[in-house]
């Protein structure tokens, strides 16, 4: 599906005619093109099947279905919680954050309007499997308080961290020569 089209890869079929469609139209729903390709051979299929519209139709609402699990699927697999974290101790809640939950994040500098007092805002986004973890954790730290916002997709080139919140070893040459 999606993610063999991101890999530059495809299973054949329609799935690569919706490939060429969605590189020259990428608003698209993936997924959608897939459906209406589909739908378009079943369509076709009506001749074949000797004007019978029962198989025809069971193949609509099999590609309905298979099309809408697959979308789901890949927004829930895509999808991330944004997290902004308004705090006293930065460096404190930074460290959590890489060591428990093994993300980063971006700081700010801010300032209450109500008190007039320096704050920092760090920005990060975790996957929504650890947002019940990253709130435990924001609670420890008093002052500190947290806001969420769900993410349709994180798309970048980061740096990945290892289960000690260090950046891992390169494993390949990187083609520099020593």
């Amino acid at each position: 599906g999606y993610v063999m089209h991101t890999l530059n890869g495809h299973l054949g079929g329609t799935e690569f005619v919706a490939i060429l469609i969605h590189r020259k139209k990428p608003s698209f729903n993936f997924f959608s093109v897939i459906f209406a390709l589909n739908v378009a051979v079943a369509a076709i299929s009506y001749f074949v099947y000797d004007y019978a519209i029962e198989p025809v139709l069971l193949c609509v609402i099999y590609c309905y279905f298979s099309s809408n699990i697959r979308d789901n699927l890949d927004r829930k697999y895509q999808s991330a919680i944004r997290c902004e974290i308004v705090t006293e101790t930065p460096d404190e809640l930074c460290d959590v954050i890489i060591h428990k939950l093994h993300h980063s994040a971006t700081v700010f500098p801010a300032k209450g309007v109500f008190s007039g007092e320096e704050k920092t805002v760090l920005v990060c986004v975790v996957n929504p499997s650890q947002v019940t973890e990253l709130t435990r954790l924001v609670t420890q730290f008093p002052g500190s308080f947290v806001t969420l916002s769900q993410v349709s997709r994180v798309i970048g080139n980061f740096k990945r961290l290892d289960s000690h919140g260090n950046r891992p070893v390169e494993m390949y040459d990187s083609g520099k020569n020593s």
